[in-house]
């Protein structure tokens, strides 16, 4: 969810007075957005972010680490649906990838980099095959 941010921007906010934040000044009622996905991409932030590396989440001794991604948000505004999201969302893949083989479908695209962008970013086209494992 850090790497393939789903939805890029979080839910607007909006400032109840002026605020200065990063050295910027935020005027009274202005609508604020956090870019998520440069958040999550940010090499100030992550090592090499480009890579998916699942054990950058590790600590040395095999434990889970702090997450700082924001696929949900924070604050007050944190995504009601959190919790309900991670649970099917682990269920789900763990499901498939238990029964399932998954390849490329030859001669059709296969790269996760073209993407359309708006309110959510998917893949242009993806073509997979599953085979039981």
């Amino acid at each position: 969810m850090r790497l393939e941010t789903a939805a890029p921007l979080s839910t607007a906010h909006r400032c109840k007075e002026k605020t200065t934040l990063g050295g910027y000044e935020i005027p009274a009622d202005t609508t604020v957005f956090t870019n998520l996905a440069a958040m999550h991409h940010d090499p100030d932030l992550w090592d090499e972010p480009e890579i998916f590396r699942p054990e950058r989440f590790l600590k040395e001794d095999g434990q889970l680490g702090k997450d700082i991604s924001l696929p949900f948000g924070a604050g007050h505004r944190l995504c009601a649906g959190e919790t309900f999201a991670r649970f099917n969302l682990f269920g789900t893949l763990a499901l498939l990838l238990q029964n399932f083989k998954f390849f490329f479908v030859e001669g059709e695209p296969s790269s996760l980099q073209d993407k359309l962008s708006g309110l959510l970013v998917t893949p242009k086209e993806l073509w997979i095959r599953l085979e039981l494992r």
